[in-house]
């Protein structure tokens, strides 16, 4: 009898372990912890490197927003990480081109996959109903960019998939990161106040 208690403990264990969305609210969680432990470590350093460096900052920064872009990785830490280091004016235009450029290539990369069928399955999970809404409405491309982590790249190759028109779906795609670069520069700002 004793067993079955830890055998359901291990099985919820392993469901969570399994669940896509705490897996990616997770590593975003991780991300941004080691965000503040680094900035926090040597924040002074880093942000005089930068200052003297701007050209070459500003460079790396758009860099690796393509390359968080093409690999699917979140870029949120980035921006609240620029944000505590170049204040937010700054972080907001690097975020808003950096990610307008990465979705663009995952565009490219939802465009080359074309087989809509396991895709369709994927888009049924979607929370808010939002799998129900055609990939080319308003509500479907704003709607799932709010989601944390994951969401706007899966909107971006949801819309190369459905072969969204791209001066519709590249106006979705600044506004929204726009928008969601000043939540977060300035959450970066408030974060640089505070650990200093």
């Amino acid at each position: 009898m004793a067993e079955q208690p830890i055998n359901q403990k291990l099985s919820r264990f392993q469901e969570i372990r399994r669940n896509k969305k705490i897996r990616i609210g997770l590593i975003i969680f991780v991300l941004s912890a080691l965000t503040i432990l680094f900035i926090k470590s040597d924040f002074e350093t880093i942000k005089n490197f930068i200052q003297s460096h701007q050209i070459l900052g500003v460079v790396v920064s758009l860099l690796l927003y393509i390359l968080f872009g093409l690999f699917f990785i979140p870029t949120e830490p980035l921006t609240i990480f620029l944000g505590a280091l170049m204040g937010v004016l700054q972080s907001v235009i690097i975020c808003t081109v950096g990610n307008t450029f990465a979705s663009l290539i995952e565009y490219y990369i939802g465009s080359l996959i074309g087989d809509i069928s396991d895709f369709e399955k994927q888009k049924e999970n979607l929370p808010l109903k939002l799998g129900k809404m055609p990939v080319k409405s308003l509500p479907f491309q704003f709607g799932v960019r709010a989601i944390p982590g994951i969401g706007s790249k899966f909107a971006s190759v949801s819309s190369g998939i459905y072969k969204v028109p791209i001066p519709f779906f590249l106006t979705i795609s600044a506004i929204s990161n726009f928008i969601g670069a000043i939540f977060l520069s300035y959450g970066g700002a408030f974060l640089a106040r505070y650990l200093k």
